[in-house]
């Protein structure tokens, strides 16, 4: 009888410290889960000021590179001109707060989050990156190949005077529209790097 009675405490106390270590664990994982969340959460914000940051500069760029394609129909001022021609050569680019998922994405802190939640970190932080560094890459070959050359020949360097008679080049007008091009794919992409980075932000 006592070695029965001795079994079911022996039992009962594996079954009580199973059942706390068990419970530790829980808890370690849904602090680990929640400190992930909130890191998660400051780079996406981060990221959306960002976004917003880039399309407004690159709406200002697109305004400029217009109103060079329209300068000699509304016969712009030389001030105006130099104006535009400053607006589109300023080149921003997206950096990305990605420090929290670079950290995750080979452990099995990732699996804290259900298979949904891991695939949209995935969509946003692989796809939806690289889709904007491709196009990035894209507008500052064509500035650095196109761009920089054409306006080498704006000015007069003797007069140092912009010459205005470019805006009739047609390689200008070729190399301007390649730019405008590159640079609506680009806020196309930031677009919707934006859009996905707010609807994690609300799911997470």
């Amino acid at each position: 009888m006592d070695h029965l009675v001795n079994l079911m405490v022996v039992i009962l106390g594996i079954t009580i410290a199973f059942g706390l270590n068990q419970c530790s664990e829980s808890l370690e994982s849904k602090e680990d889960r929640q400190a992930l969340i909130n890191s998660f959460k400051q780079d996406l914000k981060e990221d959306v000021m960002a976004y917003q940051g880039l399309l407004r500069s690159d709406s200002i760029s697109l305004v400029a590179i217009k109103s060079l394609m329209q300068a000699n129909k509304a016969q712009l001022p030389i001030e105006q001109i130099m104006l535009s021609l400053q607006k589109f050569s300023e080149l921003t680019n997206f950096t990305g707060n990605n420090v929290t998922y670079e950290g995750v994405k080979n452990s099995d802190r990732l699996n804290l989050f259900d298979l949904e939640m891991r695939n949209a970190l995935v969509q946003y932080y692989l796809i939806n990156y690289n889709a904007i560094h491709d196009r990035e890459k894209y507008l500052i070959m064509n500035f650095d190949e196109y761009i920089v050359p054409n306006m080498m020949n704006v000015f007069d360097r003797s007069t140092n005077v912009i010459k205005v008679d470019f805006l009739q080049d047609e390689t200008f007008w070729y190399t301007l529209n390649r730019h405008m091009l590159f640079t609506k794919q680009r806020m196309e992409a930031y677009e919707r790097a934006y859009i996905q980075a707010k609807k994690l932000l609300k799911t997470l």
